[in-house]
């Protein structure tokens, strides 16, 4: 469900810069319109859907034991905020991921992912050696869009 990425933050870094300027030469090339939409996420791993992740994760046939232990992990979190005057009561994590959790950049390209492939249309983007590219992700930087008027 995760395509290959490159791996490396400057190589990614170079990637990205790479594959955007290209395809921006090849579209004046061919005289085409190049439809580009530029997203940047606030707060990424505060705004998971633990709902929808559970069910992302099962449409990636992550094994129902395994999605039960991501469960426990994240959707039993607690925390209390420490004040001058004392601590609050207890609080419920009731969305996002871990922040600093080795599994939630995962967990948030695996939702995204989810989320990216609902809403693009596979016949949007440029055919690239038999591959359609209709998005570009560094991170939760990403770039979608479309060639020519029509789409």
């Amino acid at each position: 469900m995760i395509p290959k990425l490159v791996s490396g933050k400057e190589r990614a870094q170079e990637m990205v810069s790479f594959l955007l300027r290209n395809t921006c030469e090849k579209m004046m090339e061919c005289q085409e319109d190049l439809n580009r939409c530029f997203i940047d996420y606030a707060k990424t791993f505060d705004r998971v859907n633990q709902e929808t992740l559970i069910g992302v994760l099962a449409k990636a046939r992550i094994q129902s034991h395994e999605r039960r232990l991501i469960f426990e992990i994240y959707w039993n979190q607690s925390a209390k905020v420490k004040l001058t005057s004392g601590t609050t009561q207890v609080l419920m994590i009731q969305r996002g991921v871990r922040q600093g959790c080795i599994l939630s950049p995962s967990l948030f390209n695996l939702c995204s992912e989810y989320l990216l492939q609902e809403a693009i249309s596979e016949k949007s983007g440029l055919l690239i050696n038999g591959v359609n590219i209709n998005n570009i992700r560094y991170a939760d930087d990403t770039t979608s869009g479309s060639i020519g008027s029509h789409r």
